[in-house]
């Protein structure tokens, strides 16, 4: 293409250009055509390629009132019309995107609360999770605990029963003195306890005997060998459960008692002490009083033959 082409083109074009710019308008002058048109073709434009953004029609509206003071005296009468009918369009379309913005902005709050209940809902199944876990585990644990519990008592018991079987445990020793075909006297020693007694030694005393010994001499008080020549010493060692044993004696009468003694004695679990008398009645027969005590029963407990006759001063012992 030639330069005369080229400038022939431009020259029609900018022809074609003044012709279309200066085309007459019916009731309109320039100065009121031209901020018109801007303003629809800014405003589609901006409106077309851009977010709306709720404010920005306020700004135009400012610009057109500003615009429409200072040319109001110029104004014909559809230039007036269509300023109104702008103004009308910009509020019309602030409304839109005030309305756009808040469903944008809902939209958004329900998709944020729907992911933090998600987020929620995936805590909570995580905590009820950790929970049913820490209780499985504390029932776990209770079980665990509760069966070494339970394995510790019984060994415990056992070893209470062993140490009980071996120490004698609550066992007494009880003695009782008896006349065999009524006149052969015989101290019966028995363990009536669960346990056998271990280690026991038993020392009984002719009460009797050690008062004609004390008497005999000056002053009347007894001594040692009295002491020693009125007590009989037996070690009988391990007496086992139910078990009964007899121990020869020669008593001494004295006064009104036919018999008295005062029996001690000794285990591995304790000991105790037994004292028992024998009277003869008005009627030839024999009455027994019995008081016990020790260690395994420290209340001191008292058995008395019915009649048992009392001595001078009215009393048992």
């Amino acid at each position: 293409m030639g330069a005369r082409q080229v400038g022939y083109a431009v020259g029609w074009v900018v022809s074609a250009a003044k012709r279309f710019f200066l085309f007459p308008v019916p009731h309109y002058t320039r100065w009121g055509l031209y901020p018109q048109a801007a303003i629809i073709v800014a405003c589609y434009s901006w409106w077309a390629l851009c977010p709306v953004i709720p404010g920005a029609s306020i700004t135009v509206l400012g610009f057109m009132a500003v615009f429409m003071t200072v040319r109001a005296d110029k104004f014909s009468h559809a230039e007036r019309v269509v300023w109104v009918v702008l103004g009308f369009a910009v509020m019309v379309a602030e409304l839109r995107s005030l309305y756009v913005e808040r469903d944008r902005h809902d939209t958004e709050q329900r998709v944020e609360m729907a992911r933090q209940q998600r987020e929620f809902e995936a805590t909570l199944h995580g905590f009820e999770s950790l929970d049913r876990n820490s209780r499985n585990q504390y029932e776990t644990t209770i079980h665990r605990v509760d069966g070494v519990l339970k394995t510790t008592q019984k060994v415990s018991d056992l070893t209470e029963r062993s140490l009980e079987s071996i120490t004698g445990g609550d066992s007494n020793a009880y003695f009782d003195l008896m006349y065999v075909n009524d006149y052969v006297p015989v101290i019966w020693v028995q363990n009536s306890g669960k346990y056998p007694l271990r280690n026991l030694s038993i020392q009984i005393m002719d009460v009797n005997k050690l008062n004609i010994l004390s008497e005999s001499h000056t002053p009347q008080i007894p001594t040692m060998q009295d002491f020693d020549n009125s007590t009989q010493n037996v070690n009988i060692g391990d007496l086992g459960v139910h078990q009964t044993i007899r121990i020869p004696v020669n008593p001494a009468a004295h006064g009104d008692d036919l018999a008295r003694y005062q029996i001690s004695y000794s285990a591995l679990n304790g000991g105790g002490l037994e004292s028992v008398v024998v009277r003869v009645g008005k009627d030839g027969k024999k009455y027994k009083a019995v008081k016990t005590g020790g260690t395994n029963q420290p209340t001191e407990k008292e058995t008395v033959d019915p009649n048992f006759p009392l001595n001078a001063n009215g009393k048992i012992w």
